[in-house]
């Protein structure tokens, strides 16, 4: 499956590429639009940008996203979501 998300990948970014790659789909495939009608082009699942499902939504980073659309309960991962969210967003919830 093809997933795009934005280009000049950060904390966010990068942890969602590396947790759909290895929970998710082990065979995506990556590619980079600026905005969510540029990655509708190119057919493929947005993550990390802005107004996708898979995006920072009800206080939730990307990462947090995924895990919870995919229902990935697994503590580790938990633990791993509140690095990133407290990396990426500036809200002081962890």
């Amino acid at each position: 499956m093809l997933w795009v998300t934005r280009p000049h990948c950060h904390i966010d970014r990068t942890g969602c590429a590396w947790l759909i790659r290895r929970f998710v789909d082990p065979d995506a495939r990556f590619a980079f639009a600026a905005d969510a009608e540029a990655a509708a082009r190119l057919d493929g699942t947005p993550f990390d940008i802005r107004g996708v499902e898979l995006g920072h939504a009800e206080g939730r980073c990307s990462f947090e996203s995924i895990l919870h659309k995919n229902r990935l309960e697994d503590p580790a991962l938990r633990d791993l979501a509140a690095v990133v969210h407290e990396a990426d967003v500036d809200d002081d919830r962890f």
